[in-house]
C-alpha cells in the first residue's frame, strides 16, 4: 500500500483520486442510512435507529462534559458528523473490496514503467489501480478534516464570544508591567493553534494508514488475520474519538477562556 492516493481520472483540471471515490461512496451510504432512518423513526427503534442513537447518546455526553449548555444545540451538529463520518471512513478501509477492486489503466510513464514488445511493437505496460482506498490513510483526506475543524472551531468562538472574547484567549492584559511578554506569548499562541489541528490529521493519518498496511500484510498469512482486524475495527473506533474529542476540546478551552476573565 502507497503513501499517496492513486489518480483514477480528472474533472477537468481536477484529479480524482481513489480516496475521493471512497469518500463520494461512503457520502451516499451516509444519505441513504439517513434518509431510511428518518422514515422509519418509531417509539420502538430497530436495529439501524438504535445503533444511531446510542452513537447521538454518546456524543451528546461527550459534548455536554467538556461545553457549557448554551453552547451544545450549535456545536453538537458538527461534532456528531465529524464523529460519524471519521468513524465509518476508518470502518471502510478494512472492508472487502477496498484496495482489492483494481481499475487497469494504461501506463504513461514510460521512465518508471518497464515497455513490453509485442510482435516487435512497444506497448505500454498496464497498471492496475485499486477503485477504493481508505479514505483517511490518504493525508490529502485527514488535512482536510483538520482544516474544517479549525475553521470550525474559530467560526465558533467569534460567534459565541466576539472578536474581544476571541483575542482575550491568546492576550492577557494584566498585570501591565508584563504586557509586553503577553503580547509575545499571545502571538507565539496564535501561530502555533494551528500546529494542533495538524497533529490531529498527522495522528488520524498515521494511525489508519499503518493499521490497513498491517491488515492488509497479516492477510497473506493464514489464520491469524481476524485478530488484527478486530484490533483495528477498535482503533478506528478511538481514532474517531480522539480526533472528534480534542476539536471539542479545543473549542471548549476557547469558551471558558472568556468566563475566566
Amino acid at each position: 500500500m502507497q503513501i499517496g492516493a492513486e489518480i483514477i481520472t480528472y474533472l477537468g483540471p481536477v484529479p480524482i483520486t481513489n480516496t475521493v471515490t471512497t469518500t463520494i461512496l461512503l457520502d451516499i451510504i451516509l444519505i441513504i442510512l439517513a434518509i431510511v432512518i428518518r422514515s422509519k423513526l418509531s417509539i420502538i427503534p430497530g436495529i439501524a435507529q438504535g445503533i444511531f442513537e446510542l452513537i447521538h447518546d454518546f456524543v451528546d455526553d461527550l459534548t455536554k462534559n467538556v461545553v457549557k449548555s448554551q453552547y451544545i444545540k450549535p456545536v453538537f451538529p458538527w461534532i456528531l458528523s465529524f464523529f460519524v463520518i471519521i468513524l465509518i471512513s476508518n470502518w471502510m478501509g478494512l472492508l472487502p473490496g477496498i484496495e482489492t477492486i483494481y481499475l487497469k489503466k494504461e501506463s504513461t510513464n514510460t521512465a518508471i514503467s518497464e515497455v513490453k514488445l509485442n510482435d516487435g511493437e512497444a506497448v505500454a505496460e498496464s497498471e492496475h489501480i485499486p477503485l477504493f482506498r481508505g479514505a483517511n490513510a490518504d493525508l490529502n483526506t485527514t488535512l482536510a478534516l483538520a482544516l474544517v475543524s479549525f475553521s470550525l472551531v474559530n467560526i465558533s468562538a467569534f460567534y459565541f464570544i466576539g472578536i474581544k472574547g476571541w483575542f482575550k484567549h491568546y492576550f492577557h492584559t494584566k498585570p501591565l508591567y508584563l504586557i509586553a511578554l503577553f503580547i509575545f506569548v499571545g502571538l507565539l499562541e496564535i501561530m502555533l493553534d494551528p500546529v494542533k489541528f495538524v497533529s490531529l490529521a498527522l495522528r488520524l493519518f498515521g494511525n489508519i494508514y499503518a493499521g490497513e498496511t498491517l491488515v492488509g500484510v497479516m492477510t497473506t498469512v493464514p489464520g491469524i488475520a481476524l485478530p488484527f482486524l478486530l484490533l483495528e475495527v477498535l482503533v478506528g473506533a478511538i481514532q474517531a474519538l480522539i480526533f472528534t474529542g480534542l476539536s471539542l476540546t479545543f473549542l471548549g478551552v476557547m469558551l471558558s477562556s472568556e468566563e475566566e476573565h
